[in-house]
C-alpha cells in the first residue's frame, strides 16, 4: 500500500510522466483512436488526478476517523495502479460524476461520498485483479452492488445497507460484516451477473442505480432492464457498432477509446452528460440508426475531453442563437452542436455511400443538416471570440460539410 508520505511523490511522478499538450488543433475533429487513447485520455486523466486527492483529502479533514481512514485507504489503492490503469480509472465516468459531486459535498456527505469511491475502486482494482483492503463500499439497490468496470453485478437475495465492506485479494470479493453475511465470492459463482460487454472496456447497464438516482440528471428516465430485455438492448448497440465499424473504422475505433458505459432511456432519445465522461444514455427502443447515435455521442464526449484542457472561445457562456436547439444558448454549446453533428454529417456520408441509408428520407435529413450549418457557422462567425482551437476546430467543421 501506499503510504502518505509517498502520496505527494507518486502523484507527480504521473503527471511528470503524461503528455504536454493536446495534438495539432487542425487534426482533432476528424476521429483518431490514438490521439484519444495516447493524449486528450491521459491529459484528462492528469487534471481529475489533482481534481480527486485535492477533494478526497478535503473530505476527509471534515469526517469522523473510521471514514477518514477509508479515504486514505481508498487513495492509497488508486495511487497503486499502473499509469495505464490510473488513467482508466481517473476517466471512468463514475469517477468523472463523483469528483463533480464530491467537489460540492458537504461535511455531513463524507461517509457516504467514501462509500461510493469505494465501490468505483474495488471495481476497478477488481478489474485488473489488484489488491484491496477492507473499505465501505456503496450498494445499488437493497439487493445488488454494481461494479461496473469490473463487469460485474454482485447480487444478494437477503436485503443489503446502504454499504457494505467488501476487499480484493487473489481474485476472491470478500464481502459482508458477519452480522448479515460473510461470503467469499469468486468469478464463477452465480452471485456474480455478468454484464454485457460491447468491448474490452465498454459495458452495458442501467437501474435500479443509487449513483444513478444520486448524480446523474433526469434520471428517472434510465430504464430498470431486466436480463432480456438488457440483453436485447445490448444486441442492439452491437449492431449499431458493426456497422460502424465496416463504413468507418477509424470513428469506431475512436468510439471504443472513448466510451465505456451505455444507459438505456425508457424514452426514445439519446444524450450525454458532461460530468459522466465516457458514459451516453440511449433509448432503449432507439429508432434513429444506432452507428449515427454512438458516434454523435461519443462526439460530444470527445470534445467536452478536449474544452477540459483548452478554450475554444474567450466568451463561452455569452448567449448566441442556435439552430440546432432553435433558442439562445451558451457560445459553447453552439460549437458543441456544429462538432457533433458535423461529425455526424460525414458518418452519413459513408452509410449512404453503402447503403445503408436510402430514399427521401436520408435527403431530407441532409437538407436539415445543411440548414443547420448554414445558420449555425456564420451566427459563431459572428459571435464567438475563438482561441486558436476554437479557430481550428470551426474550419474543419466548415471543410468537412463542403
Amino acid at each position: 500500500m501506499v503510504v502518505a508520505n509517498d502520496m505527494l511523490n507518486r502523484v507527480r511522478a504521473f503527471i511528470a510522466s503524461g503528455p504536454s499538450r493536446l495534438p495539432e488543433e487542425s487534426t482533432l475533429f476528424a476521429p483518431n483512436a490514438q490521439h484519444t487513447a495516447n493524449v486528450i485520455w491521459p491529459l484528462v486523466a492528469r487534471r481529475n488526478l489533482k481534481r480527486l486527492m485535492t477533494t478526497a483529502v478535503r473530505l476527509a479533514g471534515v469526517a469522523d476517523t473510521t471514514t477518514h481512514d477509508a479515504l486514505f485507504v481508498l487513495l492509497g489503492a488508486v495511487l497503486e495502479l499502473s499509469d495505464d490503469a490510473l488513467t482508466c480509472f481517473l476517466t471512468q465516468p463514475e469517477v468523472t460524476s463523483w469528483i463533480v459531486g464530491a467537489e460540492q459535498a458537504r461535511a455531513g456527505d463524507a461517509a457516504i461520498f467514501t462509500a461510493w469511491l469505494g465501490q468505483f475502486v474495488l471495481a476497478e482494482v477488481a478489474s485488473v485483479g489488484g489488491v484491496l483492503p477492507a473499505v465501505p463500499v456503496a450498494t445499488s439497490s437493497p439487493h445488488h452492488v454494481e461494479l461496473r468496470a469490473w463487469g460485474r453485478r454482485l447480487v444478494s437475495e437477503a436485503p443489503l445497507p446502504a454499504a457494505v465492506t467488501c476487499s480484493f485479494r487473489r481474485g476472491v470479493l470478500s464481502f459482508g460484516n458477519g452480522r448479515w453475511m460473510e461470503q467469499h465470492v469468486e468469478p464463477g459463482d452465480t452471485r456474480l451477473v455478468q454484464l454485457p460487454r460491447l468491448a474490452p472496456r465498454l459495458f452495458v447497464s442501467g437501474g435500479p442505480n443509487a449513483w444513478l438516482t444520486h448524480a446523474f440528471p433526469e434520471a428517472e428516465q434510465v430504464a430498470e432492464l431486466d436480463a432480456p430485455r438488457l440483453s436485447a438492448f445490448a444486441a442492439l448497440l452491437g449492431r449499431g457498432i458493426e456497422v460502424l465499424s465496416v463504413v468507418w473504422p477509424e470513428a469506431w475505433h475512436e468510439v471504443e477509446v472513448m466510451l465505456r458505459w451505455v444507459v438505456p432511456l425508457v424514452p426514445n432519445s439519446s444524450f450525454y452528460v458532461p460530468g459522466f465522461r465516457g458514459l451516453i444514455a440511449v433509448g432503449e427502443t432507439n429508432t434513429y440508426p444506432m452507428a449515427m447515435t454512438l458516434f454523435h455521442e461519443t462526439s460530444h464526449n470527445k470534445f467536452s475531453s478536449i474544452l477540459d484542457l483548452s478554450d475554444a472561445s474567450s466568451n463561452p457562456d455569452e448567449p448566441v442563437f442556435s439552430p440546432f436547439a432553435r433558442d439562445k444558448g451558451p457560445v459553447t454549446s453552439l460549437i458543441h452542436s456544429c462538432w457533433s453533428f458535423g461529425r455526424e454529417y460525414q458518418l452519413i456520408q459513408r452509410l449512404k455511400a453503402a447503403g445503408h441509408l436510402k430514399g427521401a428520407g436520408i435527403q431530407k435529413l441532409e437538407k436539415k443538416f445543411q440548414v443547420f450549418f448554414d445558420k449555425g457557422i456564420p451566427s459563431l462567425r459572428r459571435t464567438a471570440r475563438l482561441t486558436p482551437l476554437g479557430d481550428a476546430v470551426l474550419a474543419s467543421i466548415e471543410q468537412s460539410i463542403r
